[in-house]
């Protein structure tokens, strides 16, 4: 049974190319995610994986814009959170989340629909900043972003 479900977990990875558009250039970054768009998937989230390969991440997908508040339980390594709203802006960046702030809340300043957790440091890597759109395929089945 748990190859099984190890099984389907990679079969759940697709890759996609993010781009972050600037005013000097585009960032780029190739990941592997994983959609979270139930409320069980949402609220697993990453929690009781040993760690989460260089290359991937989660991606939150909320059905309406609101205040969503995350936590490190049963985290085994630390995040990168990459707070969007509706449109795909950047509207906070928590940096280097450890699993031992846990039971602490953490929370973005105004409403998203969407949240990305990314290895530590990735965010600095990309060099992202508020306010920037975040543009990802629109191959994503589980989106309808208008984008």
């Amino acid at each position: 049974m748990l190859f099984m479900g190890a099984h389907l977990f990679l079969s759940l990875l697709i890759l996609y190319h993010i781009l972050i558009p600037t005013s000097i250039g585009e960032k780029s970054l190739d990941l592997q995610l994983e959609i979270a768009d139930s409320p069980a998937e949402r609220t697993q989230g990453l929690s009781d994986r040993v760690s989460l390969p260089d290359d991937s991440g989660m991606l939150f997908i909320f059905d309406e814009p609101g205040y969503y508040s995350f936590w490190m339980k049963n985290m085994n390594f630390p995040l990168d959170i990459i707070w969007l709203d509706e449109n795909w802006r950047v509207v906070w960046i928590d940096e280097n989340i450890l699993p031992e702030t846990y039971p602490a809340l953490f929370n973005p300043p105004s409403p998203i629909k969407f949240v990305l957790e990314i290895n530590t440091g990735k965010a600095r890597e990309l060099e992202l900043r508020l306010g920037e759109r975040v543009s990802l395929p629109a191959t994503i089945p589980e989106l309808d972003s208008g984008q």
